[in-house]
C-alpha cells in the first residue's frame, strides 16, 4: 500500500505512458527517413563550375567551388522545405515562372514538321486569304491651310507634276509629320490627320 502512494512510482508510470503514446502516435524513423536524400552529383558540380567560368571567365578555385556546392545544397534544402510547407501554392510569381519554364521545354521538344510542297500548294489554292497581306503604301503628304488660299497649293501641284522640285519644304507643317512609309489601310485609318 505504501508503495502505491510513492510519488516516484507515479512519476515513472506517467513517464512510461508518455513514452508509449509517443511511440504509437509520434513520427517513426520510416517517416523521417522517407524524404529523399539530397545528392549532389559530379554532373551538378560540373554545371556549377561551368556557370562560374561563364560569369567570371576563369575556373573556380577549390574554396570557391566548395562555397558554390554549399550554396547549391542550401538552396535545395530551402526549396524543398518551402514546397513541404506549400509556400508555392497560390503564388503568382512561382506559377508564372513554372509556366515559362514549361513553355521553354515545349519549344525545345516540339519539332514542327514542314509540310510537303504539294500540301502547301493545295492549301494556297483553296485558302489564299491565309497568305494574302493587305496592300501597303508609302507617300509624302503636302498640306495647305485654307486661310492661305488655293493659289499656293496650285503652284506647288504644278511644280510637283513637272518633277522640278520635291515635296520637301512645301506646304504647311503637320503634327504627325509629312512622310508615311509602308503603311496599311488600318494604320492609316488610325491616324487623325
Amino acid at each position: 500500500m505504501r508503495l502505491l502512494k510513492e510519488p516516484l512510482l507515479h512519476f515513472l508510470a506517467l513517464g512510461a505512458l508518455l513514452f508509449a503514446a509517443h511511440a504509437i502516435v509520434g513520427p517513426s524513423e520510416d517517416k523521417v527517413s522517407s524524404a529523399p536524400a539530397i545528392k549532389i552529383t559530379e554532373a551538378d558540380t560540373d554545371w556549377l563550375k561551368e556557370m562560374w567560368t561563364r560569369q567570371w571567365r576563369r575556373p573556380p578555385t577549390g574554396e570557391e567551388l566548395t562555397r558554390l556546392v554549399t550554396d547549391h545544397l542550401r538552396e535545395e534544402v530551402l526549396a524543398r522545405e518551402a514546397m513541404a510547407l506549400e509556400l508555392d501554392v497560390g503564388d503568382t510569381v512561382i506559377r508564372r515562372r513554372l509556366a515559362q519554364k514549361m513553355a521553354f521545354l515545349l519549344d525545345d521538344t516540339i519539332q514542327v514538321a514542314e509540310p510537303p510542297e504539294a500540301e502547301l500548294r493545295a492549301l494556297y489554292e483553296t485558302r489564299p486569304d491565309l497568305v494574302r497581306t493587305p496592300p501597303r503604301v508609302s507617300f509624302t503628304q503636302v498640306f495647305f491651310r485654307r486661310e492661305h488660299g488655293d493659289d499656293r497649293a496650285r503652284a506647288t501641284l504644278a511644280t510637283l507634276s513637272e518633277g522640278s522640285a520635291g515635296p520637301e519644304e512645301q506646304g504647311d507643317g503637320l503634327l504627325l509629320g509629312e512622310n508615311f512609309a509602308d503603311q496599311d489601310e488600318q494604320a492609316l485609318g488610325n491616324l487623325e490627320l
